[in-house]
């Protein structure tokens, strides 16, 4: 379900705040910053930015191309550009223990250890459908041979309408 844990950190104590520009990878984002309980950003359709003063740090969880699905129980597209809190996605109990663990830990790899030991627990027993089409998604990013939807709806052994409703 995961693709890769992140961690931003910054020290701009005396010193102006900077204004970030990011241009998302188009996938949902779980974000922690200094003891927060979690948020959950949608795939976002445009530049965004946020201002960073002070001292901080941020765990980020990249969720593979549809891998939040699952436990978003309902279509992605209903927080496209959108953000929610953690906590309605695991509820309260949950969002607080891992933003705690998060806070305390140490370092980025222990705050990435703390939301694995989180969602690995919340992992679906069985294979899911959107896996197939997070692997056909890492084939296309990785091979630059696929220049057409056709090429892809071969690779994947479907027509391009089949595809369509895929993705």
């Amino acid at each position: 379900m995961v693709d890769r844990y992140w961690v931003v950190s910054w020290d701009l104590r005396g010193l102006p705040s900077h204004t970030q520009h990011v241009f998302a990878h188009p996938v949902v984002n779980v974000t922690f910053q200094d003891g927060s309980p979690g948020l959950v950003t949608g795939v976002s359709t445009a530049l965004s930015a946020r201002t960073l003063s002070g001292a901080g740090r941020v765990l980020g969880i990249m969720f593979r191309p549809a891998g939040f699905r699952p436990l978003l129980g309902r279509p992605l597209s209903t927080i496209r550009d959108g953000e929610l809190p953690w906590s309605a996605v695991v509820g309260v109990r949950a969002a607080g223990d891992l933003a705690r663990a998060v806070a305390a830990a140490p370092d980025g790899e222990a705050m990435a250890a703390a939301a694995n030991a989180t969602l690995k627990h919340l992992v679906p027993a069985r294979p899911q459908a959107w896996e197939r089409t997070a692997a056909l998604v890492e084939r296309i990013a990785a091979d630059p041979a696929f220049l057409t939807v056709e090429d892809v709806a071969r690779e994947a052994g479907a027509t391009s309408r089949q595809l369509q409703r895929r993705f």
